[in-house]
């Protein structure tokens, strides 16, 4: 199981659950979306060191496929699929370290005085119905 501030092993025991429950968490896919209440305890064994024991399950969403394996890749292939890959540990890794270093920063220019403004943005050839509007508010500010 998986959210943003990790990761940890949940352990759904039959004799814990109704059966139907069971047997939909046995049918899980990989990137399914759920929501398991549960006894979080230390285990050793357990990837993190801690394990949560199911207690109540539900699915929102059954993924039926997730294309990111370890079979199949290349750095194309991902970025093609960069909306997934995201949700994978090392990138969400990336993703916290640079939310902290841009965090510092802020807080830095802050605490010194400093605003942080958003410019507009500035593009040297014609967007979309940019060159025709401003010709036309030209043109009727001149009658």
């Amino acid at each position: 199981m998986r959210d943003s501030t990790g990761i940890i092993q949940v352990l759904a025991r039959g004799d814990r659950l109704d059966e139907n429950t069971y047997k939909e968490i046995e049918g899980m896919t990989v990137e399914s979306s759920c929501e398991f209440t549960g006894t979080v305890r230390k285990d050793e064994r357990a990837v993190t060191g801690y394990e949560m024991d199911a207690e109540s399950f539900r699915l929102y969403h059954r993924n039926e496929n997730f294309p990111i394996t370890r079979d199949k890749g290349g750095e194309e292939f991902l970025l093609d699929n960069r909306h997934l890959w995201l949700r994978s540990r090392e990138m969400t890794s990336v993703l916290k370290v640079r939310s902290t270093i841009f965090r510092a920063y802020s807080d830095f220019f802050y605490e010194n005085g400093f605003y942080q403004v958003q410019a507009p943005m500035m593009v040297s050839t014609a967007v979309e119905g940019g060159a025709q509007r401003s010709s036309r508010c030209r043109s009727s500010m001149r009658r």
